[in-house]
């Protein structure tokens, strides 16, 4: 996937809801890795607001935007990645650092770009923990 076509599926769920601008300001798309073989890798779009509420709803947009890239919707044809996510919360920009410097990047050095790879173990755990905070038990 390329950075632009990341940054075009961000931009369709910026706003998408109307909530106004606290709802969600997409921040980033993070590729991340399964924690189990038998999992399936996915895409998150990490977004800053309050209105974590609609998450799935947005996840929904954000999946058919993504779909509009080939290899996206071939790999999702294929069954080869998880539906797309979307985590809204008031801390994105923190979340984000936290991601750069468990990839061993240096603080000052973390600038938010459209598409980040999350291939090592402790950034995507730090991801799942935070979605997995959001799901109802």
């Amino acid at each position: 996937m390329s950075p632009e076509a990341a940054r075009a599926a961000l931009d369709a769920i910026a706003g998408a809801d109307g909530d106004g601008d606290d709802a969600c300001r997409p921040l980033t798309l993070l590729a991340v890795t399964p924690a189990r073989a038998a999992d399936k890798p996915g895409y998150v779009a990490l977004c800053e607001g309050s209105g974590a509420a609609v998450d799935e709803r947005r996840g929904g947009l954000l999946d058919d935007s993504l779909r509009a890239a080939f290899h996206y919707n071939l790999a999702r044809d294929l069954g080869q990645l998880a539906p797309a996510r979307v985590l809204t919360v008031a801390d994105a920009r923190r979340l984000y650092q936290q991601i750069g410097e468990a990839r061993g990047m240096v603080a000052g050095n973390i600038k938010p770009e459209a598409l980040l790879l999350c291939d090592d173990a402790r950034s995507a755990a730090l991801i799942r923990q935070r979605i997995g905070e959001r799901t109802p038990s």
